[in-house]
């Protein structure tokens, strides 16, 4: 209560869609309705009220939050729901069950929770994060749930395929995988310098000196692949009737098809569960099969002719391919214009549609809101130690959507910018000035960017504001916690000289938006700035292109195909008009001059 009398205190009745002799009120059933909140969902539990299995659980929890280790304050927040469900109703830890689950969704529905199902998968999430790191918690194995109701996809989980299977997984992770910005395993780069000593004369065309390796995988596509190959595994089990032993068992045409009749069968499913028209075949998910098949098989060097093979079943499947096209060095695959995908063209509908407006202004005021909650806080206790982990990502996603308000930059490079530190190697692309009239400013090297064009971006001044506190106030103690070195030169640093992956980026803001009032993820975030813009100039295409960084103008017109058609037909519209009331002027003045 004391939380909603603050924020009442910043709304005015325009911010309310009422009338200001009505603001009054309306506060007031707010009041009463939040009164009403913890009594109706009884979410008063406090850990002092816990007894047996479950306080001893949540006491071992709370133990990782202190002595300088990274806390499981976040894995006790996503089990809260169950710890008070099943206190209520004299469930003990180890009895918990996928029924207890279901129960618990069931419960959360009833209550009219926010986003039950959500609430419910979370809470599984954080069961299975806590078996691995505690060793005393209840070794019970909860299924996951699915928002359509079905189950499972997979008879047998990946946890329970052949050792060595899981062995060669595992080893062609080791090989393959790795930090995105890397170029490979560690290489002796002495090896690669010819001292003039050694020589006089250095033949520049030798090819005596070692190659460099090629570039690893990113991390973030290994779970992905890794489903694909549990699909796989299951259809070899249950479908065609054998014990794959390795990845080369799987990674023929025969397993490949049950893969996709498997996943297109789940697809089918998932769509009547939901009363939706039967999927086509041709869609993303089956496509990234594909492409999880050809590139494994690539990276393990498997015959050409089989690559080849799997290549053969893009036309089946990708949905942007067209035909192919005769080309200088033989053929080539046409593919139709890229569009904004379905999902983000949702987003970006909510700001049209009926109250869009309000959700737009939500999405402008985030980031002032997130620091100034952290501000206020920190004002408050005097010193960052004593902020909680949240209101320090707070103070994280309000850089973070402060610069993306105003410099539509990919997630990656957010999650990759450094303010350097000395002998560390790696520079820094991102200057803060200290007047506080200056503006940041980030340098993108063409390695750092997806179209390898370098890019320079002015930072706007509340952003500049925002990364300076951050830089000054947060991030030192967000090293602390998280156990950075001390050179770690990252703007967003986590363990060791490592940077926060954007995907905890974009989790954390996506988050926040939700209870802001709007549904948008950082690389929607591109899209809708752009939007905006094109809105409101339908000629500044090529300021947009620019800024997007795309290579080609017709990339952008692609992905706003649906925004011009529409301010063609406005432009249609207010021409149209003009020329409608110039022939009424006209007409009214024949008419004045004629004879009575």
């Amino acid at each position: 209560m004391k939380a909603l009398e603050s924020r009442l205190k910043t709304l005015r009745h325009t911010d309310l869609g009422v009338a200001k002799a009505s603001a009054a009120t309306i506060t007031s059933h707010v009041r009463g309705a939040v009164a009403l909140v913890d009594l109706n969902s009884q979410q008063r539990l406090q850990k002092s009220m816990l007894t047996g299995d479950w306080a001893a659980l949540v006491a071992e929890i709370r133990s990782y939050s202190t002595g300088g280790r990274r806390g499981l304050g976040h894995f006790e927040a996503k089990i809260w729901p169950l710890v008070e469900y099943c206190f209520r109703h004299g469930i003990p830890a180890a009895n918990v069950s996928d029924d207890t689950i279901q129960e618990l969704w069931t419960d959360l529905e009833k209550r009219k929770v926010a986003r039950p199902f959500e609430t419910a998968r979370a809470t599984i999430y954080a069961w299975e994060a806590l078996q691995s790191k505690i060793p005393t918690w209840p070794a019970t194995k909860l299924n996951r749930i699915h928002a359509d109701g079905l189950s499972s996809p997979h008879s047998t989980f990946f946890q329970h395929l052949p050792d060595d299977l899981k062995a060669d997984w595992a080893a062609y992770v080791e090989a393959n995988f790795g930090d995105r910005t890397q170029t490979g395993s560690d290489v002796d780069l002495t090896a690669l310098v010819v001292s003039a000593t050694d020589s006089e004369y250095v033949d520049p065309f030798a090819d005596t000196e070692p190659a460099l390796p090629g570039r690893l995988r990113s991390k973030e596509s290994e779970p992905n692949m890794r489903t694909v190959m549990t699909y796989a595994a299951n259809a070899a089990i249950h479908d065609i009737g054998f014990m794959p032993h390795c990845l080369t068992d799987l990674l023929n045409e025969r397993v490949l098809r049950r893969t996709l009749s498997r996943q297109y069968l789940r697809q089918q499913q998932r769509a009547h569960a939901k009363g939706e028209a039967r999927p086509s075949k041709r869609n993303s998910t089956l496509k990234f099969t594909v492409s999880v098949f050809k590139a494994i098989a690539t990276d393990l060097g498997l015959p050409d002719d089989l690559v080849a093979a799997f290549d053969g079943y893009y036309d089946r499947f990708h949905p942007d391919v067209t035909g192919w096209k005769r080309t200088k060095d033989g053929h080539k695959r046409t593919f139709r214009k890229q569009r904004i995908g379905p999902r983000h063209a949702r987003m970006l509908d909510q700001f049209v549609q009926q109250g869009g407006d309000a959700k737009l202004l939500a999405w402008w005021r985030l980031p002032e809101g997130l620091l100034g909650h952290v501000r206020k806080r920190l004002s408050a206790v005097g010193d960052p130690a004593l902020l909680s982990d949240k209101e320090l990502n707070d103070a994280n996603t309000a850089v973070v959507a402060g610069i993306l308000r105003g410099n539509p930059l990919r997630r990656e490079n957010i999650a990759e910018l450094r303010i350097g530190a000395p002998g560390t190697g790696l520079e820094p692309n991102l200057r803060i000035p200290e007047d506080p009239k200056g503006h940041a400013r980030i340098w993108l090297s063409a390695t750092e960017v997806k179209n390898q064009r370098e890019t320079t971006v002015i930072v706007t001044q509340f952003a500049t504001e925002a990364l300076r506190f951050y830089r000054d106030w947060i991030r030192p103690e967000v090293m602390r916690r998280r156990g950075s070195d001390p050179q770690n030169p990252y703007l967003f640093p986590t363990a060791g000289m490592t940077e926060r992956p954007h995907t905890k980026h974009a989790r954390d803001y996506h988050n926040r938006a939700w209870q802001a009032g709007f549904w948008l993820d950082l690389h929607a975030n591109r899209h809708l700035t752009a939007k905006l813009v094109l809105d409101q100039d339908p000629s500044a295409m090529d300021i947009v292109q620019k800024v997007l960084g795309h290579t080609k103008k017709e990339t952008t017109e692609a992905y706003y195909a649906e925004i011009n058609d529409l301010l063609a037909q406005k432009t249609f519209q207010e021409l149209l008009g003009a020329f409608t009331a110039d022939l009424a002027d006209a007409l009214r003045l024949n008419l004045q001059k004629a004879p009575s």
